[in-house]
């Protein structure tokens, strides 16, 4: 339903937010090709929640669907 477009003013695909162990925005990057200035970004974010122990490690367990046995359209 757009939810995600909406509570984050996304306006084209694709768009990528950062956000913070807090929740807080830190950054909306539109477009294909901005993979340095994420990485930069999270890099200063975990450094910061480094200082704070604000990070949360938690282990997952994998998300696996099985592909369906149709032919391809």
């Amino acid at each position: 339903g757009f939810r995600c477009w909406q509570l984050f003013d996304v306006r084209a695909w694709p768009t990528l937010v950062v956000i913070d162990t807090d929740g807080r925005v830190h950054g909306s990057y539109v477009g294909e090709g901005r993979r340095a200035e994420i990485d930069e970004q999270v890099g200063r974010l975990l450094e910061a929640a480094a200082e704070r122990d604000a990070r949360v490690y938690e282990t997952l367990a994998p998300a696996s669907r099985p592909e369906p046995k149709l032919p391809l359209r």
